[in-house]
């Protein structure tokens, strides 16, 4: 005896994934905002970037971004549901939320070097389980990395702040 056949699926028809959706156009809304504040500024150039190259290439990005979650809502044959986080991931989150609100209010009174740092060591720390010394190291070296990016590379000011020269 053999088994009997399975029918065929269905054909399961397209459902618009709201949240996407909505998510989507929101960061498309927030991109043409950056992209019009930008498009205010001087660009300059790659060989020397003004006050608008970063905002602009980070309001292209976004929408980007916003465009790649808009597709993915509007191509979706199914409308997954997304569980938020929970007991020790929503911790996680929630203080690297937190970092990144005090990142943002000390970055021009504390500069790049001490806020990126501080910033990147506590991100680590809260993300994974290295050793206070590995993550210090780490932060220093990817905010080195950054400022030498920024600043060599790029020929980009970088907030100073009060507390260092640099």
């Amino acid at each position: 005896m053999t088994p009997a056949a399975k029918p065929p699926d269905p054909v399961r028809k397209r459902v618009i994934n709201r949240s996407e959706f909505f998510s989507a156009i929101f960061i498309l809304a927030v991109a043409a905002l950056a992209l019009v504040d930008a498009g205010k500024l001087p660009f300059g150039g790659l060989g020397a970037p003004d006050a608008g190259f970063i905002p602009m290439i980070e309001g292209l990005l976004l929408a980007c971004a916003g465009m790649t979650l808009l597709a993915g809502a509007l191509v979706s044959r199914s409308a997954a549901s997304i569980d938020l986080p929970k007991g020790e991931g929503r911790q996680i989150v929630l203080r690297l939320a937190a970092a990144l609100v005090a990142y943002v209010a000390v970055l021009s009174t504390a500069g790049f070097a001490i806020s990126t740092g501080l910033f990147l060591w506590g991100a680590i720390s809260f993300w994974r389980a290295y050793s206070v010394i590995f993550s210090a190291l780490l932060a220093l070296a990817m905010t080195s990395g950054l400022y030498v990016l920024f600043v060599t590379v790029l020929h980009m000011p970088l907030p100073r702040g009060i507390l260092l020269p640099f």
